[in-house]
């Protein structure tokens, strides 16, 4: 069964590495393809890109179970920078 709060706090993790990898603490940044300034970053890596890099891809905001069938709240336009690759798959975390 899906937890929705093991979720939630991933998603909050998710977003400090982002802040953290990105430097978005008051400092420009450039896109990582062209150097131009960014206007935004990747939610699934935090490469900064701007908006003629930017690209679309669907994310998963929130999972839960609702009668007895699972569901989740999506994004349908979240910013992909177009060079990471998310997994379609969930990924073993063996020693967490």
């Amino acid at each position: 069964m899906i937890d929705a709060n093991r979720c939630v706090a991933f998603r909050g993790l998710s977003a400090f590495f982002a802040v953290q990898n990105t430097g978005l603490s008051g400092v420009d940044m450039e896109c990582w393809h062209c150097g131009r300034p960014a206007q935004a970053a990747c939610k699934f890596c935090g490469r900064a890109v701007c908006k003629e890099h930017a690209q679309k891809l669907p994310s998963i905001v929130s999972v839960f179970t609702a009668r007895e069938k699972h569901k989740a709240v999506v994004v349908a336009d979240a910013i992909y920078c177009g060079l990471c690759k998310p997994q379609d798959d969930p990924v073993e975390l063996s020693d967490v």
